[in-house]
């Protein structure tokens, strides 16, 4: 007998309506309830161990250094608390015994008494990353928030802007409903306004982000009547704009969409540097380099002269690497090899890790909850590559400012 094949369903647009009604309510339940008991993240704490591992530092001398500072007048210095099981801080009075924790806002203190080194120069600005690559499913967004946060523990402050319409990065920084006139996709689409007038504060303190709408694609639709009207000078309002917010913040972190659009094309225009997430596998490499040769043409379409100098920094993050398959060592040594000099030492592995996390709607720097022993062993491996990885672009990023400073006009002398 043959086995008779199901009807199929025939789905109207009022259909559609519905399925994307349902699934919506299903996705804030879901949220709601993986966000319980509060209806928003709680940023972690940190204790000096946990802080000398970000900052490759031995945590005794982390810890005699930081009681050094104190003694020697550091009264800005936090104290630090103590966090009970059930998450409820109390203040260090300094007569207790026990394990210490200091909130993230208090993380920025501690940076600037040890590693002065590490802060931005006077009349220095903050540079703009872009995370990028013309695939998807590559980690553009895991990567970018785990950057800022890292970065935000290095006492940076950071500014995400996303502008990727799935707005993943978005949704794992705020739990409030964003809006469509919440993003910038005025600035796009009618060349006007100030970014300024999009930025969130987030649950991570040190971390601010300008959020995505899934409507935010639409600003496709005015690009080719803008360049036919208004010229090349149609994409380079945003980076204008993003400028002006470099006074501002240390590093702004910009997450793109999975496209040479519009949008990662203002991105990039608007950058010092550009780190792109490279999963090593045949596909994933021959994509990337279809993403130069299209980045490169729109560039020379533009305008754009051969010297033109396009970015402080280039990078390449090997990303997803499922080092159980044979090959992905040979496609490692072709990436190698394709980039010589630009690809990062820290390679970022494939692992339940970050799934687990995201879905969380966070990093393996969030609060996890119910843990068990091999899950935080697996989290903790994935913290140390992003720390090591943020490590690399935190030293890009010192020179850059480095390089900055070293351009401004050396003071007058009286005589």
């Amino acid at each position: 007998m043959e086995t008779e094949l199901p009807h199929p369903d025939e789905v109207s647009l009022n259909g559609l309506v519905d399925i994307w009604a349902t699934a919506q309510a299903a996705m804030q339940e879901g949220k709601t309830r993986m966000l319980s008991p509060n209806a928003h993240k709680i940023p972690p704490t940190w204790s000096l161990g946990d802080l000398a591992q970000v900052y490759g530092e031995d945590y005794d001398k982390l810890r005699k250094r930081l009681a050094y500072k104190a003694s020697r007048g550091g009264s800005d210095l936090p104290v630090g608390w103590f966090k009970s099981p059930d998450g409820e801080l109390t203040p260090n009075d300094g007569s207790t015994k026990g394990r210490v924790v200091y909130k993230l806002a208090e993380v920025a203190l501690i940076v600037k008494a040890l590693f002065p080194d590490w802060v931005r120069p006077d009349g220095v600005d903050g540079v703009v990353v872009t995370i990028c690559n013309y695939k998807g499913g590559v980690t553009k967004s895991t990567s970018t928030l785990a950057f800022a946060q890292v970065l935000s523990l290095r006492g940076l402050k950071v500014l995400v802007i996303d502008l990727d319409s799935q707005a993943t990065t978005t949704k794992w920084l705020v739990t409030k409903h964003v809006r469509e006139e919440d993003s910038c996709i005025k600035i796009f689409a009618e060349q006007a306004g100030s970014l300024k007038d999009y930025i969130m504060p987030t649950y991570w303190p040190g971390i601010d982000v300008i959020p995505a709408h899934d409507l935010i694609q639409t600003a496709e639709s005015h690009y080719h009547n803008l360049l036919t009207n208004v010229g090349p000078e149609s994409v380079q309002y945003f980076p204008k704009e993003v400028r002006k917010l470099c006074s501002e913040y240390d590093v702004i972190l910009i997450d793109t969409p999975p496209s040479l659009n519009n949008l990662t094309l203002s991105a990039l225009f608007s950058s010092d540097g550009l780190v792109m997430p490279i999963v090593p596998s045949n596909p994933d490499i021959e994509s990337a380099s279809n993403f130069w040769r299209l980045y490169i043409d729109t560039c020379k379409a533009l305008g754009v002269s051969g010297d033109a100098v396009l970015f402080q920094f280039v990078r390449i993050l090997i990303s997803k690497a499922d080092m159980a398959l044979s090959s992905t060592q040979n496609m490692i040594n072709w990436i190698q090899e394709s980039y010589p000099g630009k690809v990062m030492k820290t390679h970022i592995t494939k692992t339940a890790a970050v799934a687990r996390a995201a879905d969380s709607f966070g990093t393996v720097f969030d609060e996890a909850k119910d843990l068990t022993r091999s899950a935080k062993v697996a989290r903790d491996q994935m913290r140390s590559l992003y720390i090591s990885g943020a490590a690399e672009l935190a030293q890009l990023i010192y020179t850059c400012w480095d390089k900055a400073k070293a351009k401004q006009p050396t003071p007058a002398t009286s005589v």
